[in-house]
């Protein structure tokens, strides 16, 4: 099917270590679903699964196989129902041929049903699930012991989670875990939670040796056409950008990354060079690729932006280099930024800039956009003068860009810069920067 991709599924019985096969004349076979691309692949499984099967699962982890199609290895939660009924029957793992489950399959699918835990993480076992949801109880208080009755998963792999556990009474707590490379996440939360607690879902527990957190649930993404909700996330993301500042040494030593003015600007020559390289890889002729004479401007032209917005004097604060609806949480009059693996120390408005970006995309005449600029101007009067803030939002359009081509500075010398998509993502990025170093404004200003 177009634009979908086919999953071998292995679901495990917890309580007897057989998986549920479909069984044929003469073998058994792991169940197949097709999940649309580009969308949360385990919350699909985890519905195709229910829809189809009647069974509650979570996804342990996706192996791969020799055949090339992954195998996305569930738990079954609802060890109760009538599989039979629904085609699928319980199979020991060893009845199935080896045309059909390769060997470095069958180890894999054993140790995940064995509980063990290896170098695919903790959350590649079965079980883990029940230990988290004690941690959670523990956490809370006794009282709540039915915290495990409701669990929605939205990834899932070895080494990270992300799942909402609900009890009867409706509370909802989160639990996140990273690894590499966003391993970081948990000492920058951390940090976050301990100096600037208040513009963040509460952290109510941590857990080291899971690189993992608990949150309270802190309501739904923000609606980008909710003019007031956009307003109380300017507000509060200038509050937290001015709270911030005391800070800026815990968050450097947590894992955010520098990305200042000067570390912009050193990266520029690196950027544009990668640039050319992707231009020199374009095969469409949708769109004429950017010539090298025309990057290298638009290089020269970022190099002084970064020097003029340097001297206006901004400080520099957290700033988060990832901001979208999804990350701005709403609940009433609260307004909370999470998932931080991207914040860096930098320039605050390029945050400013990109956030507007994003919930700004239907307003093409900029009405909404300007009014809110006018917003965020407010937290910054006691420090800028108007005509240096003006400077500053005719530079960063363009600066904002280059901030997020930049990111953590890493990928610039892996191999990743080699991938096909982001070379193509990076080509419409170098389309941005064009047209943005084109405003009469910037081109002022510096």
């Amino acid at each position: 099917m177009p634009g979908t991709s086919e999953y071998l599924l292995a679901p495990i019985l917890p309580r007897t270590g057989q998986l549920l096969c479909v069984l044929n004349l003469d073998y058994a076979a792991l169940p197949r679903v097709n999940v649309v691309k580009w969308e949360r692949i385990t919350k699909q499984i985890i519905d195709l699964v229910r829809c189809k099967w009647g069974m509650n699962t979570i996804v342990l982890d996706i192996v791969n196989t020799i055949s090339g199609l992954p195998c996305a290895v569930l738990e079954v939660r609802n060890d109760s129902c009538r599989y039979n009924k629904q085609g699928l029957y319980p199979t020991d793992i060893d009845h199935i041929t080896e045309e059909l489950l390769d060997a470095e399959t069958r180890k894999s699918l054993e140790s995940i049903r064995n509980g063990e835990i290896t170098q695919r993480g903790p959350f590649s076992r079965v079980g883990w699930v029940d230990e988290a949801a004690s941690w959670i109880v523990a956490s809370l208080g006794q009282s709540t012991r039915t915290i495990n009755c409701d669990i929605d998963q939205f990834n899932a792999s070895g080494h990270f989670a992300l799942v909402r556990f609900s009890d009867t009474r409706g509370t909802s707590v989160w639990l996140k875990a990273v690894g590499v490379p966003n391993e970081h996440e948990f000492e920058v939360t951390l940090a976050l939670s301990e100096c600037v607690g208040d513009y963040l879902p509460t952290v109510i527990a941590m857990r080291r040796d899971w690189n993992a957190w608990l949150m309270e649930d802190a309501g739904h993404d923000i609606d980008p056409s909710d003019d007031q909700q956009v307003e109380s996330a300017i507000h509060n993301l200038a509050r937290l950008q001015r709270a911030s500042i005391p800070h800026i040494g815990r968050f450097r030593t947590a894992g955010c990354s520098e990305q200042n003015l000067r570390v912009l600007n050193g990266s520029v020559p690196q950027i544009i060079n990668y640039l050319d390289e992707a231009m020199s890889l374009q095969t469409s002729h949708k769109v004429a690729p950017l010539s090298s004479r025309r990057l290298f401007e638009i290089g020269a032209i970022l190099q002084a932006a970064c020097d003029r917005m340097e001297t206006l004097g901004i400080p520099d604060t957290l700033i988060h280099n990832d901001i979208n609806p999804g990350n701005i949480l709403v609940d009433g009059e609260r307004c909370l930024f999470t998932d931080w693996s991207e914040g860096h120390i930098g320039n605050p408005f390029l945050t400013f800039q990109q956030l507007r970006v994003q919930v700004f995309r239907d307003d093409p005449k900029g009405t909404r956009a300007g009014y809110c600029e006018q917003l965020y101007r407010l937290h910054w009067r006691d420090l800028l003068c108007d005509s240096d803030i003006d400077r500053a939002f005719a530079m960063v359009p363009a600066l904002a860009v280059l901030s997020y081509l930049y990111g953590r500075g890493n990928w610039l010398n892996s191999s990743g810069r080699r991938d096909p998509e982001s070379q193509s993502y990076s080509r419409s990025l170098a389309r941005h920067l064009d047209r943005a170093v084109n405003d009469p404004a910037l081109l002022r200003s510096i």
